[in-house]
């Protein structure tokens, strides 16, 4: 996120209120993902409220997606509308990506996925997995 401000923070070639909408926008972005991230590293198997682990998912992946969606958005000067329907989109993408990420972490292969499995159950962290 920061790689996003420095390189928003040389754009010339937008009128400078976009830009600053966008740096407004990725310092806010990067707040609430840290949150999510906080709150990620809170949950255990005892705070299973899907409520509360689609905030998550939210904050964290849907967030990000919508931020790499957005920033863009902004410095093209699209109307509320559309960013509206970008918003709304990467929710359930970052809703989707955590759930297919639960899973792997359930089932999935470590040489296959790059990162170790199993880490969500052993460490009795809350879950979007069915499983």
């Amino acid at each position: 996120m920061m790689r996003s401000v420095e390189a928003q923070s040389q754009i010339r070639s937008v009128p400078a209120e976009r830009v600053m909408e966008s740096l407004s926008y990725a310092a806010s972005s990067t707040q609430a993902i840290c949150e999510g991230q906080l709150l990620d590293l809170q949950s255990t198997h005892r705070y299973q409220i899907s409520e509360h682990l689609a905030l998550i998912s939210e904050l964290k992946a849907g967030l990000a997606i919508e931020t790499l969606m957005m920033i863009p958005a902004i410095l093209a000067g699209e109307n509320d509308i559309e960013k509206g329907y970008i918003k709304q989109f990467a929710k359930h993408l970052g809703l989707a990506f955590q759930i297919k990420d639960d899973l792997l972490d359930h089932s999935g292969q470590t040489e296959c996925l790059g990162k170790p499995t199993g880490l969500e159950s052993k460490n009795q962290k809350a879950s979007l997995s069915p499983v």
